[in-house]
C-alpha cells in the first residue's frame, strides 16, 4: 500500500503542473475566443501562489464589436449596431479594496444619493471601487474558469459551487459592492494557501461566466445626440446641464429571452397543450390565451408555434430629492400559466431609461424595437435547461401593450388623460367643467369606437400635419411591431384605473361624509379583518389611505367594502357602489354566469357610469369612462385577474431598489440584475407540493374530535385497529392549495379553514369550517362543521332603486350563513375554495361569507 504522504505530494505536483500550463496558454485561449469584447489581463504568467498574494490584476476592455458570437450564444447580428455598442461598465471592473491593515470609508459611495449623475471623480477617492470605467462586457467571458475544481487541497468543496453560494449570500443580504469585496477579502485571508477562491468580485463574476445582458447609451435629450458614456453634459447645446442627460440600457433581448424560455420550456409546452385541448377547466377558460383575440391569432397562424409577449411600460422615482426617474420596458410571456407568468424573474427586460424628464418613446425604444423586429423575423430556437427536453422553435409575436394612462400616452403618442379626445378606444371629446377646472367625460350613447383603420389614419394625419387629430399627436412606435392592430392591442390596466385611481377616490369621498366616530369604528373593523394565510396584504384603515397599496384596495373592493360600510350608508348609496363592485367582480375571476357574464357586468358598469353624477360631484373623469370598455376588453383578452400590472409593478419596484446608495444608479441596477438572472437559472425552484395531508397529529382520547373520528371509523370500517386505520392531520393540499383546520394552532389570525364545497349532482353553494383532516387507507376526508344559508344578501338592498339589477350577481357573491350544529366527513376533492368571513352588523347571529375570486393573481 502506498504511503499517503507520497500520494499527497504527487497530487501537489500535478496541480502545480496544471497551473503552469494554464498560465502559459492563458493569452492564447483568449485570442481564440468567440467573444464580442476581449479581456486583456496583465501578469498572466505569474505563478498561482503569486496571484493569491498579489493585488487583483488590472482589467482592461478593448472594443472589438464584430458579427462573431460565442459558440453557444444566441446573440444576433443587431449586436453590431454602433449605437448599441457603446458600453459603459461601472460594475464589473473592481480594485482590490482590503488588505490586512487597510480600512475603507464607504460613507461617500453608500450614502450620497442626492446628486444622481456626478462625475466618477467628484468625491470618490481612488481607494474606493472603480465605478468610472468606460467599458462593459456583453457576453460570456472566454477566460471564465468553468472547471469546478476543489476549493483547496484539504476540502471537498468545489470552487464554482462555493462562488455561487457566496454570490447568493451577498444578494440575499443586499449588501453593497464594497462590502462584498471586504467579505471576499476576509474569506481569502482565512483560507489555506494555495486555494482557488477568487480574490475580487470581478474575478468571481468572470469565473462563474456571468453574462452582462445590457448595452448602455448616453443621450442628450435637447439635441438627441448620442454621447460618450463618460460625458456628463452635452458640449453642443448651449445651457446644457447634467439633468439634460438620459441613460438608456437596452438588453440583448434574444439572449435574455432564450435563457428564460429555456428554463421554463417544460411549463410552456404543458400550458400550450392545455390551450389547444377542447376540455379546459372553468378557471383556465378565461386566461389571455382563451380570449377571442388570441384564438383568432391561432386560427390565422395555425401552422406556427407561437410565443406571445405583452409589452409593459411604467416609471418610478429613484430619489426623493430630485426629479430623477427610471422607466422600465419589460415583457411577459402569455404561454406561461398565470401563476408562473407573474414571477419577476420570468418577465424579461427590454430596456431601462433613467433621466430627469419624461422619455421620448422613439428616442428611447427605437433601437430596442428594431431588435424586436429582427427577433420576430427569424425562427426563435431554444435549448431547454432540462436535458430530457428537446430543442423547440418558436415564432415570436407581440400581442399588445399594457400600462397606466401616462405610460400608454407616451408609447401610443396620444394626448394625456386630462385632455380632449384622450380615450384609446373611442372618440369621446369630453367637456371642461369650470367649477372643478377639470375635464369631465359624461356618458354618451352611441359610442363612436376607434377602429384599426381610423386609429392608423388619424395617427398618420397627426404625423403629417403636426397637429392633434382626435387625440393623436403622431404615429406610435408600436405600429410596426405589434401583431394585434391598435387599438385592440391596448390593454387597460384595472390596477391603476379601477383601484389606485377611481375606487380610492370613491372611498375617500364616502369616508369624508361620515362622522369621525363612525370612521374610527370602520377603521378598527377593517384592521381586524382576517383573510386566508396566502393574502400578503390585509386591509388598511381609511386614515392610512395615503399609504395604501393596490393589493389592499383590491381586497377592499372585491371583498370588504359592502360588509363593512353597508350599515353606515343609505340603501341607495350602498347599492350604487355595489353596482361597481359586482361589475368588477364579474370580470375579475372565473365567469360564474358563463356567456352572460360580460353582459351582466356591462349592464352594472354602464348604469354606474350613467348615474354617477347623482351621488358624486365632479368624478366623471377619464378613468371612470374607461370602465365603459371593460366588458369588450375582457371578451377579447381574458379576465381582469390576468390582464393587470401587479406583477410588472413588483418587477419595477424590485429593479428600482436593486442598488446600495451609489450615484451610478443604472450601472448598479443592471449589474445586480445580471447576477440575479444567473442565480435564478443556476438554482432550481422547489417542486410544487403534491396534493395530500401534511402535519400529522395524535389526538388524545379525551378530545371531542377523537370521539367524532372514532365513531366515524366504527360506522365505516369493521376493523378493530383504529390507530392503524385512521391517521389525523392538521393541514392538507387540495388542488394545489393549502387548507388549514381548526386543529392547526399555528394559523394565528389567518382563516384558511372556512371553505366553500360542493356535493355531487348539486349546484348549490355549501359552506363549512374544517375541524381536522383524516386519512383512511388511501382516502382523505375533512371533518366539516356545516353552515347553512339563512338569508339572501340582496334582501338588505330591497329598498334600493337598483335592487332588480343587483339581486342576481349579489346573491352569487355574498352569502348570509349561520351554524347548523351538524358535522360531516367530506372527501377533500369536493372542497372548492377558501372563503372570507365577515361579522354581520345587521344580525350578529349570522356571518357574511364570500368566496375567493381567483388564486393566481399576483398579491
Amino acid at each position: 500500500m502506498e504511503n499517503p504522504e507520497d500520494l499527497l505530494e504527487t497530487g501537489r505536483k500535478k496541480y502545480n503542473q496544471s497551473v503552469e500550463s494554464r498560465g502559459v496558454n492563458y493569452k492564447q485561449r483568449k485570442q481564440e475566443s468567440f467573444n464580442i469584447d476581449e479581456f486583456i489581463i496583465k501578469d498572466v504568467d505569474m505563478s498561482e501562489e503569486q496571484k493569491y498574494d498579489s493585488p487583483a490584476p488590472d482589467v482592461q476592455l478593448n472594443k472589438r464589436h464584430t458579427f462573431t458570437t460565442h459558440a453557444n450564444s444566441s446573440t444576433a447580428s443587431w449586436d453590431n449596431n454602433p449605437q448599441l455598442a457603446v458600453i459603459n461598465d461601472q460594475d464589473y471592473v473592481y480594485q482590490s479594496l482590503v488588505s490586512n491593515n487597510k480600512q475603507e470609508d464607504d460613507s461617500d459611495i453608500d450614502f450620497d444619493v442626492i446628486e444622481a449623475f456626478d462625475t466618477p471623480d467628484s468625491g470618490v477617492s481612488s481607494s474606493h471601487l472603480n465605478d468610472s470605467s468606460d467599458d462593459d462586457d456583453n457576453t460570456n467571458d472566454p477566460s471564465a474558469d468553468l472547471t469546478d475544481k476543489p476549493l483547496h487541497h484539504y476540502s471537498h468543496l468545489l470552487s464554482n459551487t462555493t462562488c455561487m453560494q457566496f454570490l447568493q449570500l451577498i444578494r440575499d443580504s443586499q449588501i453593497s459592492k464594497q462590502q462584498s469585496e471586504r467579505f471576499l477579502s476576509f474569506i481569502n485571508d482565512i483560507l489555506p494557501q494555495p486555494h482557488s477562491m477568487p480574490t475580487t468580485m470581478n474575478e468571481l463574476l468572470i469565473k462563474l461566466n456571468i453574462t452582462n445582458y445590457f448595452y448602455k447609451r448616453t443621450i442628450c435629450i435637447l439635441c438627441q445626440k448620442e454621447m460618450n458614456n463618460k460625458e456628463t453634459k452635452c458640449d453642443i447645446c448651449p445651457g446644457a446641464q447634467p439633468k439634460h442627460i438620459a441613460h438608456i440600457y437596452d438588453t440583448n433581448f434574444r439572449s435574455l429571452l432564450s435563457t428564460i424560455v429555456g428554463r421554463l420550456l417544460i411549463q410552456i409546452q404543458q400550458y400550450k397543450r392545455q390551450i389547444s385541448t377542447a376540455n379546459r377547466n372553468k378557471e383556465q377558460n378565461y386566461d389571455i390565451p382563451f380570449g377571442k383575440t388570441y384564438q383568432q391569432l391561432l386560427k390565422e397562424r395555425n401552422k406556427e408555434n407561437l410565443l406571445s409577449l405583452i409589452i409593459h411600460l411604467d416609471g418610478v422615482g429613484l430619489v426623493k430629492s430630485t426629479s430623477l426617474k427610471m422607466w422600465v420596458c419589460s415583457a411577459s410571456i402569455i404561454e406561461l400559466p398565470p401563476n408562473i407568468r407573474s414571477r419577476r424573474h420570468n418577465m424579461p427586460l427590454l430596456s431601462i431609461y433613467i433621466g430627469h424628464t419624461e422619455p421620448n418613446a422613439k428616442l428611447w425604444l427605437s433601437s430596442c424595437f428594431g431588435m424586436l423586429k429582427n427577433v420576430k423575423q427569424e425562427v426563435f430556437k431554444v435549448n431547454s435547461h432540462d436535458p430530457s427536453t428537446a430543442t423547440s422553435a418558436f415564432n415570436i409575436i407581440l400581442y399588445g401593450v399594457i400600462g397606466d394612462c401616462p405610460a400608454l400616452k407616451i408609447i401610443l403618442n396620444m394626448i394625456g388623460h386630462t385632455g380632449y379626445w384622450c380615450c384609446f378606444y373611442c372618440k369621446l371629446k369630453g367637456v371642461h367643467d369650470i367649477r372643478c377646472r377639470k375635464r369631465q367625460y359624461p356618458y354618451e350613447q352611441p359610442t363612436n369606437s376607434r377602429t384599426p383603420e381610423s386609429f392608423a389614419s388619424d395617427a398618420k394625419s397627426a404625423e403629417d400635419s403636426g397637429k392633434n387629430t382626435f387625440g393623436h399627436l403622431g404615429k406610435s412606435i408600436l405600429e410596426d411591431v405589434l401583431d394585434v392592430l391598435l387599438p385592440k392591442g391596448v390593454l387597460c390596466d384595472y390596477t391603476h384605473v379601477s383601484l389606485l385611481r377611481h375606487f380610492r377616490d370613491i372611498v375617500k369621498t364616502v369616508s369624508s361624509s361620515l362622522s369621525p366616530a363612525v370612521r374610527k369604528q370602520i377603521d378598527q373593523n377593517l384592521r381586524r379583518q382576517v383573510f386566508p394565510h396566502f393574502f400578503n396584504r390585509k386591509l388598511r384603515g381609511i386614515e392610512d389611505f395615503s399609504y395604501i397599496k393596490a393589493s389592499e384596495l383590491k381586497n377592499l373592493l372585491l371583498y370588504g367594502f359592502l360588509p363593512h360600510f353597508y350599515s353606515s350608508l343609505t340603501a341607495d348609496q350602498a347599492a350604487f357602489i355595489g353596482l361597481f363592485i359586482c361589475g368588477i367582480r364579474c370580470l375579475h375571476g372565473e365567469k360564474l354566469f358563463d356567456e352572460n357574464t360580460s353582459k351582466i357586468a356591462n349592464d352594472l358598469l354602464i348604469t354606474y357610469y350613467q348615474h354617477h353624477s347623482v351621488y358624486f360631484s365632479h368624478h366623471l373623469n377619464f378613468v371612470l369612462h374607461l370602465h365603459q370598455h371593460y366588458s369588450t376588453m375582457c371578451d377579447l383578452n381574458g379576465q381582469l385577474s390576468t390582464i393587470n400590472t401587479f406583477a410588472q409593478e413588483d418587477l419595477v419596484g424590485y429593479v428600482a431598489k436593486n442598488r446600495n446608495g451609489t450615484r451610478f444608479f443604472g450601472d448598479l441596477i443592471t449589474h445586480y440584475y445580471n447576477m440575479d438572472i444567473y442565480l435564478q437559472n443556476a438554482i432550481k425552484d422547489d417542486p410544487p407540493k403534491p396534493d395530500g395531508p401534511v402535519d400529522p397529529v395524535l389526538l388524545p382520547e379525551n378530545d371531542h374530535i377523537y370521539r367524532e373520528v372514532f365513531n366515524y371509523h366504527h360506522e365505516q370500517c369493521h376493523c378493530n385497529n383504529f390507530n392503524q386505520c385512521i391517521k389525523c392531520y392538521r393541514r392538507c393540499f387540495v388542488k394545489g392549495h393549502l387548507f388549514h383546520s381548526l386543529s392547526y394552532k399555528k394559523r394565528r389570525t389567518a382563516n384558511s379553514y372556512f371553505i366553500q364545497y360542493a356535493q355531487p349532482g348539486s349546484s348549490a353553494y355549501l359552506f363549512g369550517e374544517i375541524i381536522i383532516f383524516i386519512q383512511q387507507q388511501d382516502k382523505i376526508f375533512a371533518l366539516i362543521e356545516q353552515y347553512v344559508i339563512c338569508d339572501l344578501y340582496s334582501d338588505y338592498f330591497k329598498n334600493s332603486a337598483y335592487y332588480k339589477l343587483l339581486r342576481f350577481p349579489l346573491d352569487n357573491f355574498y352569502f348570509v350563513v349561520k351554524r347548523k350544529n351538524m358535522k360531516i366527513f367530506l372527501p377533500v376533492d369536493q372542497i372548492v375554495k377558501h372563503c372570507i368571513v365577515f361579522e354581520n352588523t345587521m344580525n350578529h347571529q349570522t356571518l357574511i361569507v364570500t368566496a375567493i375570486s381567483c388564486y393566481h393573481e399576483h398579491d
